[in-house]
């Protein structure tokens, strides 16, 4: 069973079932009524879990509202059922909210969708900062990255 044109309907995937992959276009929404998802990503070449959705959680919202491709990889961790919410239904939906309100969704969708980038960035510095150093150098070199992490992301 899936979506047809704008037809919600409820799905269920066993335990180990990809329901999307990296990469993917979103062309669906998914709301949990029962079971729990993984949501990984692709790093480096490994998988990695960024976190779980378990009962009344949403997952692959972010590509519905931004027309970006799927940004993770969701797996059911255990056999789950989903109410799968098609792009069309969606959009209309976000159409009826306050435009305010959209407005600062999609502002979250791209802070999302731009912290892994914002992470890793951080990491470089505080290696850098932290490179070689005995303890009372590290503390000084970690505040002064920390200080540079948050002037470059301004």
């Amino acid at each position: 069973m899936g979506t047809t044109g704008e037809t919600i309907v409820r799905k269920t995937f066993e335990a180990g079932t990809e329901i999307f992959i990296e990469g993917d276009e979103g062309d669906i929404a998914y709301v949990i009524e029962s079971g729990q998802v993984a949501i990984s990503k692709d790093i480096d070449g490994r998988d990695i879990v960024l976190g779980t959705v378990g009962p009344q959680g949403v997952f692959g919202e972010m590509a519905l509202l931004d027309n970006m491709p799927r940004m993770a990889t969701a797996t059911a961790l255990e056999d789950t059922v989903c109410v799968c919410v098609p792009a069309d239904v969606f959009r209309r939906e976000m159409k009826k909210a306050d435009a305010l309100m959209n407005a600062l969704v999609i502002g979250l969708i791209n802070n999302l969708r731009n912290a892994p980038a914002f992470i890793a960035r951080s990491l470089e510095v505080l290696a850098e900062a932290t490179s070689g150093a005995d303890e009372a150098q590290s503390e000084r070199g970690l505040r002064d990255a920390v200080r540079r992490v948050i002037r470059e992301s301004r």
